[in-house]
Order: C-alpha cells, then structure tokens, then sequence
C-alpha cells in the first residue's frame, strides 16, 4: 500500500505545472527564431589535401568557416585555431590563422621525428567555445612510418578489458506499459545476436546485431519490472534504463514512405484526461514545422510532409502542455545535391611532366553559373587512395557537424542507398541534441556569451610618462600591411595609462605599436601587457568527434578486426608504394640538396630574406633609377621622422618647394624643369604609389613607416617615361613589402632599443600560410634533371569560379605513369556545399 501511495504521490508531482516564460507554441517558435538569430552557430570544415601523410611531409589543409542554419561564409570571426594532436592526446602543433571570406588555407610541417599513428586535427574559433566541445571539428590523420606486412606502422594496442553496451530508448524515455524502441550500442567486442530478459529471466524478444556493433529492438514495459540484456557469449547482462511509471513516448518512422515523416506519440498520465501537446521540428535553429496535436487516446500518429524539411539533421521535439519538452528525436532529410561541378581536362592522357589543363565549371540543375570559393587535390591514386576520404564539405555540414562526437565515414551517407539510410537513422537514435538544451532556453532565455567572438587579435597594454604618470589620452598606433592590404589602427590611452585593441591583423612578429603622449611626442613608455589569447581549450580523447579518418589504433580491436568490423578490405599495396615513394623522394633531395633535404610538391622551395628583399628593391627600376633616390627606411630606422611620405623631400631635391596650404589640409607642392607647352604651360605633378597614379591627398595620408623607397623625376625624363602625364614631374612611392617591412622593423629595433622606449614589437601574429610547390617544365632548367616522384601533384586551395562559374588550372605531372585522381570540395556563395571529381591517365605512350 505504501509503494502504491508513493507511486500515485509521484505521478502527481510530475503533473504539477512548472512555471516557465513562453506561454503558447508560438512564443517557443519566436524564442528558438531569436536564439538562432543572436546567438548563431558556427561550423568550421577542413579540406585535407590528402588523407594520410608520411613523416616530413607538409599537411596541406583548406578551411571552411560557415555559420546560420544556411551556412553562409562566416562573418562572426576572423581567427582559427587549428590544432594537430598526437595519438597520446598531447597538442603537437597550434595555429592561430587568419580568416578571410570564411575560408583559410594553412599547412602544418610534419615533422622527421613524430611518432607513426593517428592523430587528430582540431579545429575551432573562440565564438564555438561557447557550445559544447564535442561540436568542433575533428578529423583523424594517419601519419604513416615505416611498411609492416601489414603496410601499416601503428605501434602497440591498448590492452584492455572495457565491455559496455549503452541503450537508448527512442525519444529519451522508457515508460510502463507504452510500446517502445530501443536502440543499443555495444564497445568492447563484437555480437551478431542478443536477447531481453525479464527480472524471472524470461525471453521478452530476440533481435540482431548489425554490422556496425548497433541494432534496435522493440517491447512494452510492463508495470513493476525491470530488464536486461545479453549478448554473444560469455552472455552478461546489461541492465535496461529505468522505467518510468508515466509520460510520452515517440517513434519516428522516416524511411517507409517518401512523402511524409510519421510520428507516433504515446501517453500514460494518472487522469485520464484529453491532453494537448506540441510537435516542433527544426533544422539547425531554423524552424520548419510545429503544429498541436490532441491526444485523446494514448497513442495517435502524425503524418508530415516531408516537403517541409531542409536538407540535414532534424531535430523533433514534443512539448506537453506547459511547453516543456518531453521527448526528442533526431532524423536526416536526404536531398540530391543542387549543384554540379564538372572537371574537364584538355586530354585524357598525358606523358610524365607534361602540362595538364584542367577545367572546372560549377552550375545548378538548370545550369545556372554558380560563383563561390573552392579548393583541389590532384594526386597520385596508386600512391594516395581515394577511399581514405571518408568524409567530405557535404556530409560533414549537412549531417556529422550537427551530431555530438560526429560520424565516422560521413560521406557514405549522402547515398540515397536505402541500406545507408536505414543505418544512419539507427545512429541517429543514439545521438542527442547539444547545440542547445531546450529546458535551459525556456526557463532562463538566451544565455550571455562567455566567449567573444574574434575580430581579430586582441592586444592590451600601457604607456606611462617617464615621470612614471599615466600618458592618458596619448595615441598608441599600429600600422602595416595584412592579405596585401595597408592596414591602420589607433587605440587612446586610457586615465589609468591602458589601452586595448580588439582586432589587430598582424603576421608572427612583423609589426609594432607606437606610442605618443597628447603632443604627439614620443618620450613615453609602451609596455604590452597581453597579445592574443592565450587560453588553449583542453583536449579529453574520446570526448570531440571521430571524423574523416580511419583509426587503426581501435582501443578495442586488432587490424584485422577493425577491417572486419568496417566490412570492407584496405588496399595495403597503396601504403607501401606510398612510403617507398616517400623514401625515394627523401633519397633524391639529400642527392641533390644535401645541405637541404627538400620534398618536391610538399615543401616549399623559399629564397633567403636577403634574396627576396633585393628582388623586391628592384621594383620600377625598368626605366632606370630616377634622378634622386631615397631610401626611406635607412632614414627613419636612425632615428629620422616625417610627417608623412610627401614630407621625406622637404629640403632634400633642389627645385622642390613643400607649404602648407593656408585655406586646405592639403600642402602645396611646387616642381621646376617641367616639360612646358603652349596646351599646358603648367602640367599638374604626377603622384604615383606602387606604379599606380595618384592624387596629392592619397601621398598625404600614407604614413612615412610604410615607404621604402622614393624616386623624383623632373623634365624630360619624367615625360620620356610616363608621357604626357610626366610633363610635370613624377614623385614616386614605394611601399615597403612584407620583407622589406620586416627587415626595417628589425633594424630599427637593434638601432633604437636603448634609445626608444615609446616602440614594441607585436608577436604571437597568424600564422602565414606557404604557397604550394609546382614545378614548371615548360623550359629546361637545369635543376630539372633531379627525378619527380610526387605523390601529390597538385594543391589549389583558393579556386574561385568567373561569371560563367568557371576556373582554369594548369600544372605539370611528375615523371611516375599512374592514374591521376582530382578531388575538389567547396562552398558556393550562398552557403550551399559543392564536391567533384575527376581522373586521367599519365603514361609514357599517349593513350
């Protein structure tokens, strides 16, 4: 009596309403609408350029950033961070890479010395640290080493005896006396069948396991008892979930009819009584279904179009009448992709280090040009296997982002496969929604932000008097180049001497601040406090995703039966032919540089600074020097300062006079030996910066710091050169390059550091991406004679498509006959994701 006391006592606490601040469906449709908007997800992908690597090797990745439910290019941050991780869990290498257009390309050295494994390649912004971890991106990497008769270096596997099932009752509860579904997921070893048992050890069902280690089985609980499991042999029981006495329960059925999505709700509540609930369906945030449905029996059935659906991951929620939620669902709408890519090339065979020209046209189905940013791999199929790519843009935004810890071989569901859908939809019954909690949202609102989203890289700091008071209102700037870009920044300095910007743009070490009291005099003390953040999220193995990769170091499985578990069979011969390239390559570089050991088509073949700053002094020297030459940083890095570019010639060229205007901000700058004519007695000057001409106001507003070089022309030499437009002499500007920029920073520093304390290096800047290595053999060089076995041929990363939704590639093929497979991923404008490929043949007699 008192169990049966308690037992009613308890279904009628469950029953008491729960105060909550949406009080009808509407309002949970216009809060989930205003989360979405303010509090907007961001997915980040990575195009590998190949999917496993050898030690020494360069990690060539593309990065796509995308946020909103359509996956639009990212305008919420500006920083990466990408991460490689080694198989013990330990970071072996982070980048912090600059974001343009929601895309980056980066690489990272692998180096000599790392150990043969998988590792993981995380990825990540500071504005996703605000959801659950196991939704950044993840990728697995195998780093192969030295052949086995496997062909597979994995080193030891973990003993361990760690048997588990987890069970997963469809719609989150198991409940007396409503029909259920249940799915299982067994770690640890392997089962083909199992059995339900009753606490007598009665047989409630038999049931199969699939090939995955997973399979479902249905019953209806029944009053007072509980269940268990057993598997295989030795048989173990694994004990069911507890049973509640009342509430819901959902089955989805998503797969027998292609027109509309079923859902069955079942009730068991004390009173009896017509209950009114709610459906909700959304896609990423974004709304697509809700409707009320009236339960006046304890089970009824709900019939949705499934025309209503966006392509992805659905998440279904049922709301009771105090629109708590009370059970959830997750099912995937499978679509055809909308966008095609078609890659040509202008011949299906080709003779090795030949020139291929290759052809990419992106179109809708009506073929409509569509425009957007892409990336390529070409390679070698019988050294680099196209199967290892077990996931690409596609599968990874449209299904595996949207599921805690992901999906292993995501690309196999894009398959209209009938067997692959029914398999995803059994997974989907293990994973639960994480982006955000339904209960937490109703009860207290859109959460405040923990983590800002990044513009850029934040830097703080102070500047004091040298009396040791604050310089406030002093001006500390920054200025530079970035992407190819000038770039300015200007921060005040606050009451108490600090001063902070948000969103600096800097490579590595190659810029400074400056800072000035309210005077603009320089006789303070610049101090940096803090650059960048410095905060690493931790990473717990197991917990993130398991993406794109195939694991041969299984916690629980040997090779072969991680082989057998998969159902499929791996090409061994591949990884051996890979690594014996690999070793050939490394061979023929200390052969041909042996003070370098240098991988042609993975390492970048770079001149030394002083190389590269002299190419670059030689810049609008076509024409010979002007008549009087300035270099501008040999000036300043001792010391002298100029108001601005215009200003480094007052007093310095006989004929040129420099005032300021008395009725303008601008000077007013006077030149004699013009070229005079009665058309044109007195020709304007010509300003140019960077061989491009100028007016007077953009000489003006570049500052002194930035120019490298100045060259005055007068009379005829001016017009000899430029024309007409040169009757009037010619001021000539030359921006300093990133080395040059470098080199000045460099040596102002070693000449001023005693002297200025107002200057301070910026460290801690993105990281610089290489540009990939493609050998031209259009002319004979004589560093041509080293043989080319490249497994990797060719790596274009930032593709964009033309007006007709075209791009052109050409690159030469190494010297190996072999089947060239081409792999391209992308992302159009509007937020959709596109995926090719193609092949041709490279022989020694054409095809």
């Amino acid at each position: 009596m008192k169990k049966l006391i308690s037992s009613i006592l308890l279904s009628f606490l469950l029953l008491i309403p729960i105060s909550s601040p949406v009080n009808s469906i509407d309002e949970v449709v216009a809060l989930l609408e205003k989360y979405s908007s303010e509090y907007p997800t961001e997915k980040v992908y990575l195009h590998t350029a190949q999917p496993y690597f050898a030690k020494g090797e360069i990690l060539w990745y593309k990065a796509y950033v995308v946020a909103g439910p359509h996956h639009i290019p990212s305008p919420i941050s500006k920083t990466i961070y990408t991460e490689l991780i080694d198989p013990s869990g330990k970071i072996s290498n982070r980048q912090q890479v600059a974001i343009l257009d929601g895309v980056v390309k980066g690489d990272i050295q692998l180096s000599d010395s790392l150990v043969a494994g998988t590792y993981t390649l995380r990825a990540y912004t500071n504005w996703m640290r605000n959801f659950d971890d196991e939704y950044y991106y993840e990728k697995k990497i195998e780093i192969v080493g030295t052949p086995t008769n496997s062909g597979i270096s994995t080193g030891k596997k973990p003993v361990t005896n760690l048997n588990s099932v987890r069970f997963f009752p469809e719609g989150g509860d198991l409940v007396e006396e409503l029909p259920s579904r249940v799915a299982f997921e067994i770690s640890g070893f392997r089962a083909t069948e199992g059995a339900l048992f009753d606490s007598e050890g009665n047989t409630v069902t038999t049931f199969d396991v699939q090939s995955g280690n997973q399979g479902t089985f249905e019953f209806t609980p029944q009053p007072g008892e509980t269940y268990h499991a057993e598997f295989g042999n030795p048989k173990e029981p694994y004990k069911l979930p507890t049973i509640k006495e009342s509430g819901f329960t959902i089955q989805v059925d998503n797969l027998t009819d292609a027109t509309n999505l079923h859902v069955q709700i079942a009730s068991k509540n004390p009173d009896r009584k017509r209950l009114r609930v709610y459906l909700l369906l959304q896609t990423r945030g974004m709304m697509t279904y809700a409707t009320e449905v009236g339960l006046a029996a304890n089970l009824t059935r709900v019939d949705i179009p499934k025309s209503v659906l966006h392509q992805g991951i659905t998440h279904i929620t049922l709301f009771n009448d105090q629109f708590r939620p009370q059970a959830e669902r997750l099912v995937y709408r499978h679509k055809d992709p909308e966008i095609k890519a078609t890659i040509t090339t202008d011949k299906s065979s080709y003779t090795p280090r030949e020139q291929t020209v290759l052809t990419l046209k992106v179109s809708d189905k009506q073929g409509k040009p569509i425009a957007g940013n892409f990336s390529m791999s070409v390679f070698d199929s019988k050294q680099i296997q196209p199967t290892w790519y077990t996931e690409n843009i596609a599968s990874s935004l449209m299904i595996s982002s949207d599921i805690p810890s992901g999906l292993a071989s995501s690309i196999s569901f894009l398959s209209s496969d009938g067997s692959k859908q029914q398999e995803l939809d059994l997974l989907l019954m293990t994973k639960g929604w994480r982006r955000f909690n339904w209960k937490d949202l109703l009860e207290n609102g859109i959460p405040e932000p923990k983590f800002r989203a990044e513009q850029g890289i934040k830097v703080t700091g102070t500047v004091m008097k040298k009396n040791g008071k604050p310089a406030s209102g002093g001006k500390v700037s920054n200025i530079g180049k970035f992407a190819g870009f000038s770039t300015f920044d200007e921060a005040e300095v606050e009451d108490d001497g600090s001063f902070e910007f948000e969103s600096l743009q800097f490579y590595g070490d190659n810029a400074f601040l400056r800072a000035k009291d309210t005077r603009g005099r320089e006789n303070v003390i610049l101090s940096i406090d803090k650059i960048g953040n410095p905060d690493i999220p931790k990473y717990v193995p197991g917990k993130g995703k398991s993406l794109g990769g195939r694991s041969f170091n299984s916690q629980f499985l040997t090779e072969n039966e991680q082989r057998a578990f998969n159902n499929e069979a791996y090409d061994t011969d591949n990884i051996n032919t890979f690594l014996q390239r690999n070793r050939e390559r490394q061979s023929i570089d200390s052969a041909f540089n042996p003070d370098r050991v240098t991988d042609l088509g993975t390492v970048v073949i770079e001149n030394s600074k002083n190389t590269q700053i002299s190419a670059n002094a030689d810049r609008g020297f076509v024409f010979g020097r002007g008549e009087y030459t300035f270099n501008v940083s040999d000036m300043m890095s001792y010391g002298q300062k100029f108001r601005n570019a215009l200003f480094i010639l007052q007093g310095r060229v006989p004929g040129i006079t420099i005032t300021l205007s008395a009725i303008s901000s601008e000077p007013i700058v006077q030149m004699n030996r013009k070229v005079w004519s009665f058309a044109n007695p007195d020709p304007p000057i010509l300003y140019i910066i960077d061989d491009t001409p100028v007016d007077l106001a953009a000489v003006t507003a570049l500052p002194a710091e930035k120019i490298e070089r100045v060259e005055v022309l007068k009379g005829m030499r001016a017009s000899g050169i430029y024309g007409k437009a040169g009757n009037g002499g010619a001021l000539v500007f030359y921006t300093k390059t990133a080395f040059e920029l470098n080199a000045y920073n460099e040596r102002l520093m070693e000449n001023l550091a005693e002297e200025i304390n107002n200057i301070s290096r910026l460290n801690n800047g993105y990281y610089l991406a290489r540009d990939f290595y493609s050998p031209d053999y259009s002319t004979k060089e004589p560093e041509h004679v080293k043989p080319d076995r490249r497994a990797l041929i060719y790596w274009a990363p930032m593709i964009k498509t033309n007006e007709n939704g075209e791009a052109e590639l050409r690159f030469f093929n190494a010297d190996l006959e072999s089947d060239i497979y081409i792999q391209l991923e992308g992302l159009s404008d509007d937020g959709k994701p596109v995926v090719g490929s193609g092949s041709y043949v490279v022989s020694k007699l054409r095809q």
